[in-house]
């Protein structure tokens, strides 16, 4: 299992992303790390965890995607997760949605989604240069 920070200047907070992890093995982590599991179905596709940290009673923040795929239901999907998590931001801050603040959330959620591509897009180039640095090495040891 992954995860990546991503960081919530605005707050001075942030969450963990956590794609491409089966119920079970989130369930296994949070487990491990906190003694709960999730209450998640195995048909859910992604959901915004809060969890609270016993050892020094801080909030950790997990933004958790079964599959998540440069794909129209993949972004969607993060899309939707990003919305159930900025909609818990700003109502923590005060901020509750209307007419005057819909342009606060509308940035808070790109502001997210920017991070988020930057991020998967740098490990998804990183990997693939990495593939092919082992696959040279391959070839050459067949020869």
């Amino acid at each position: 299992m992954k995860k990546y920070w991503i960081n919530d200047e605005m707050f001075q907070q942030g969450f963990y992303l956590i794609p491409g992890c089966s119920v079970k093995d989130l369930d296994k982590y949070l487990t491990k790390e906190y003694g709960v599991v999730s209450e998640l179905s195995n048909c859910a596709v992604g959901s915004v965890l809060t969890m609270i940290n016993t050892e020094d009673d801080t909030t950790v923040v997990y933004l958790w995607i079964k599959e998540l795929h440069w794909t129209i239901k993949g972004q969607s999907t993060l899309i939707h997760e990003l919305s159930h998590l900025v909609f818990r931001n700003l109502e923590r801050a005060m901020i509750s949605h209307s007419r005057e603040t819909d342009e606060v959330f509308a940035y808070y959620i790109q502001h997210f989604f920017k991070q988020i591509h930057s991020k998967l897009a740098y490990v998804s180039r990183s990997t693939k240069t990495r593939d092919k640095k082992r696959n040279k090495v391959l070839e050459k040891r067949k020869k």
